[in-house]
């Protein structure tokens, strides 16, 4: 079975189409801690936040494939002054992208603002979620496995 997650894929175009922008594209796991988090900004870090089954698809299906749903948080951290430009930056990167042959176009899913307020370096900042998600099919290569 191909690995269907692309995150590094992800984590590329947005260094492709936004390196201008941020300081740092990374992923989530090479954040810094919560108390360096404001010392490098704008800054992106992404992370698989959910997959499953399509809404659609029967979960239950004894087929060698099924469609699933990757569903991916780009967590911003940037100054308050910066977020629109930023996040319509980061929109304007992933939607409509179609990461492989195998994968669905990127869709939207919403954003959420996490935090915000007064950094520790002084300044005001925010923390926000863009969602993001691909469908695309696990296929089993080897189904007599």
């Amino acid at each position: 079975m191909q690995n269907p997650d692309i995150q590094p894929a992800l984590i590329e175009r947005l260094k492709d189409r936004c390196s201008d922008v941020f300081a740092v594209i990374d992923d989530a796991w090479n954040a810094p801690a919560i108390e360096q988090l404001y010392e490098t900004t704008p800054a992106a870090y992404v992370f698989l936040q959910a997959e499953g089954p399509d809404r659609n698809a029967d979960p239950e299906t004894n087929c060698p494939r099924q469609r699933v749903t990757f569903v991916y948080a780009v967590h911003l951290v940037v100054n308050g002054e910066q977020f629109r430009d930023v996040a319509h930056r980061v929109r304007e990167a992933l939607f409509g992208w179609g990461p492989t042959e195998q994968h669905l176009p990127m869709a939207n899913r919403g954003g959420e603002r996490m935090a915000g307020g007064r950094s520790p370096l002084g300044g005001l900042y925010i923390e926000y979620q863009q969602r993001w998600s691909v469908d695309t099919w696990l296929r089993n290569n080897n189904p007599s496995a």
